[in-house]
């Protein structure tokens, strides 16, 4: 606004303004405006698009209001706030440059308000009032950091905020540093932590909107997760387990944070490092990906190896077409009993349910299925990749279909291929598909509600292999684990 506006809006109140007159409702309308409240949405906006609420004040403007009272309301100046407006929205209209709200009622029109302060302060200041945009809404930053380990500054690429130069925090209690910055409305930014040796925060930049919040726990000394080698337990009247540990990024930084855990079968088959006939899924590679991009939770991956005696340890029944005996009831006892208590009680693990789910594919889908649906109480979520639910003669569907839904409900997600398969009778089938759909039908009778605890999905050209796994795991990941914003 001019100096030569303001001036105005500062000096005496015109006598010349029209008194108008408000009948009883109209009064409600008209004391909107005598109580200083005026609406602020700009008259671009489009007609379709809801306007500020009229109750929202504009300090800025306050000394036009306050002179405008009287000149605008007449026998409305007696109207108190019990008789104001009770419409919070109304409509901006480029072509008819009003302020329309319907149930006002009769009293004076908006346009003939609008015209008398257009006739009192001239039609460039209230041009102004109406175009100032509202002052930059804040973004913030909340950092969590161990502050013996170092203190944190922001460093990105708006007015407030410069790549070569530190921005101290607004507010630092303990191991949390929070940031405050103006961005414009609509526009997004690029930031990103340093910490006080000149370490930047690993993975990509940064973006943060208008008005958003965000709580990061950044790693800056490793920017990959950490796969350790394998160990053997041995577990009375099992024999030998052998698993393998994938810690995240900031596990050995974020000395506070407790990560969930995903149990995931056939370990042989995950990482980079392993060899496979069947193919490897290149797990640890997903994961640094999506950590890299702060797409999925940080969290914890124990692998089982599976590969002796596989059928034998995944089966949770026997299959007649399958001679040997179903060692799934030993192997979920070896993972309940034995691994996971020394997993929890070696790593800073989330031991409850909610944060420990199982993962597999094929008879590993199968087994991972069966083994929340079996023990609820530890497992709170399966992540089920072209589960083998034709086993014993689709065992699993009838097992579904006549048990009692357990209490609590474990979280599934369950997919197939799209793509014909080598290893069935059928190609039409589908990777399992209808097995799956079936199995599906049989949850929704449980009470299970799909994009909630349910998840079904296929995919076109995908086979039963372990590279349309790898392709896909991403998927899963991201449902259950998703980073919190």
């Amino acid at each position: 606004m001019s100096a030569s506006a303001t001036r105005s809006i500062g000096g005496g109140f015109p006598d010349a303004l029209p008194k108008l007159t408000a009948s009883p409702r109209g009064a409600a309308q008209s004391s909107v405006f005598s109580n200083g409240v005026f609406p602020t949405e700009s008259y671009a906006t489009s007609c379709a698009r809801p306007a500020r609420a009229l109750g929202d004040r504009v300090p800025r403007h306050a000394p036009l209001i306050a002179r405008a009272r009287a000149g605008f309301v007449g026998t409305a100046r007696a109207s108190t706030r019990a008789t104001a407006c009770t419409s919070t929205r109304a409509t901006a209209c480029t072509t008819c440059r009003a302020w329309v709200a319907p149930s006002l009622g009769t009293g004076p029109s908006a346009p003939a308000i609008i015209e008398a302060v257009e006739r009192a302060f001239g039609r460039s200041t209230l041009a102004a009032m109406r175009t100032d945009p509202p002052p930059a809404p804040w973004a913030t930053i909340i950092a969590h950091y161990p502050r013996e380990r170092g203190t944190l500054v922001l460093r990105g690429s708006a007015a407030s905020l410069d790549w070569n130069r530190d921005k101290l925090p607004d507010r630092f209690e303990g191991d949390t540093s929070t940031f405050h910055i103006s961005v414009p409305h609509g526009e997004c930014i690029e930031t990103k932590l340093v910490r006080s040796d000149g370490a930047w925060m690993v993975g990509v930049n940064v973006v943060i909107g208008a008005g958003e919040k965000l709580a990061l726990h950044p790693s800056f000394d490793h920017p990959d997760g950490s796969l350790r080698a394998p160990v053997t337990l041995e577990v009375p009247g099992y024999g030998a387990l052998t698993y393998r540990v994938m810690l995240p990024p900031g596990y050995s930084e974020q000395t506070s944070c407790r990560y969930p855990v995903v149990y995931a079968q056939d370990g042989q088959a995950l990482w980079s490092d392993e060899s496979d006939p069947f193919g490897v899924w290149r797990l640890d590679r997903v994961l640094d990906a999506l950590w890299d991009v702060r797409a999925l939770d940080e969290l914890i991956v124990v692998s089982i190896d599976t590969r002796d005696r596989r059928l034998e340890r995944l089966a949770p029944v026997q299959d007649a077409d399958h001679p040997g005996p179903a060692g799934g009831a030993a192997h979920l006892h070896a993972i309940v009993s034995v691994l996971k208590p020394t997993i929890d009680r070696e790593l800073r693990t989330q031991p409850d349910r909610a944060s420990t789910a199982l993962l597999g594919s094929s008879m590993g889908g199968l087994f991972s299925f069966w083994a929340a649906w079996s023990r609820p109480d530890v497992f709170g979520a399966a992540m089920c990749l072209s589960p083998s639910f034709w086993w014993a003669d689709r065992w699993a569907l009838r097992h579904v279909s006549r048990a009692i839904c357990p209490a609590p409900r474990p979280h599934l997600y369950l997919d197939s291929g799209a793509a014909a398969s080598e290893h069935e009778s059928q190609g039409g089938t589908r990777d399992g598909m209808h097995h799956t759909r079936a199995v599906y039908r049989a949850l929704r009778a449980h009470c299970y509600e799909p994009g909630e605890d349910l998840h079904v999905l296929a995919f076109t050209g995908h086979d039963h292999d372990a590279s349309s796994w790898a392709a896909r795991i991403a998927v899963p990941l991201q449902l259950l684990f998703p980073r919190p914003l």
